[in-house]
């Protein structure tokens, strides 16, 4: 993971991990500009493994990370759990597979999501005499 204390260049598309703060361990894929000194990039050797792969393997993976040091209140990932870490890789074309049926359930869950809340305010606008009758099998 690249942070140094200097400014480091993001690249659309690359890996950004959040480091240190209330969020650390929270990973997205970023857009052009530089990152704030709490954050660091991966470097990833396009021809071994797929961004959006490995952005779902740390997202799965590592966000039991988010705990802080041992006499620390702010949470602070440990960035030596990413320099050489090591990731038995499927063929890119698996990775290509794996991560569009994770990104298909993901958008499945979110629409649901969103559906579920539509009906809870569906419900919480009723007036509270018609919910009571309708619990009691009244209606």
């Amino acid at each position: 993971m690249e942070s140094n204390g200097d400014i480091v260049k993001v690249n659309k598309g690359e890996i950004i991990i959040i480091a240190d703060g209330s969020i650390s361990v929270e990973v997205f894929i970023g857009y052009e500009g530089a990152l704030a000194s709490t954050m660091g990039k991966l470097e990833i050797q396009e021809t071994r493994v797929m961004t959006e792969f490995l952005y779902w393997f740390i997202k799965m993976n590592f966000s039991n990370l988010n705990k802080p040091k041992r006499g620390s209140a702010i949470p602070h990932l440990e960035k030596n759990i990413f320099y050489n870490l090591q990731i038995s890789l499927p063929p890119l074309s698996e990775q290509k597979r794996i991560a569009a049926y994770l990104k298909e359930k993901i958008d499945q869950a979110e629409k649901l999501r969103k559906t579920l809340e539509k009906e809870l305010e569906t419900i919480s606008a009723l007036p509270q005499s018609i919910l009571n009758k309708a619990f009691r099998g009244e209606l």
